[in-house]
């Protein structure tokens, strides 16, 4: 199994087809937290909703080279969140970051550290020039990120994607390898 540590407390992962069950779970538990945020998260999220994800990420990884991971903390490892780099255009290099993290992990840096290694390795390993961070207006905690990383507003895109509520605004941030001092 794939393992990325990224400190004593956190290390990043690939999913895992027996994650499944656990993975549903978590998204059913944490649904008041992450269906505000998140179009999938609901109190029906199924093991199999939950297979097919990781199966999609596994072959975007195998075809696309994007990576979607989990994120664990010690002492046990267990996934609390998840971390990734898709919608890739090799061809402009450029990518998104995208991320969610359960409620009680929340407020300890687990989620900016995991993001500041993907931007770290998006930027050298991958060589993108550009990278992007969405969030809802309204979600703080998942607009600190970027803008504790040194990520740039951009831009609002207005109704940018449905949610079981309707369609919701996104705030872009941007980021360049030139301006990123690796953190």
């Amino acid at each position: 199994m794939f393992y990325w540590p990224i400190d004593d407390e956190v290390r990043l992962r690939l999913w895992e087809r027996h994650d499944a069950p656990a993975l549903a779970a978590l998204v059913r538990d944490q649904v008041e937290h992450l269906g505000r945020w998140l179009p999938f998260a609901t109190s029906a999220y199924t093991d199999a909703e939950a297979l097919t994800y990781i199966d999609r990420t596994r072959r975007e990884w195998a075809i696309y080279g994007g990576l979607e991971l989990a994120v664990t903390v010690a002492p046990a490892w267990n996934f609390v969140g998840s971390v990734g780099l898709h919608s890739l255009d090799r061809l402009n290099h450029k990518g998104e970051v995208g991320y969610w993290l359960s409620e009680p992990y929340q407020g300890r840096g687990i989620m900016i550290r995991a993001v500041a290694a993907l931007v770290d390795t998006a930027f050298t390993t991958f060589a993108l020039n550009r990278l992007e961070i969405r969030a809802q207006p309204d979600n703080a905690r998942s607009r600190a990120i970027p803008e504790r990383l040194g990520f740039t507003e951009e831009a609002i895109l207005r109704e940018d994607i449905r949610h079981p509520d309707g369609y919701v605004d996104h705030v872009v941030y941007g980021l360049l390898r030139k301006d990123w001092g690796g953190r």
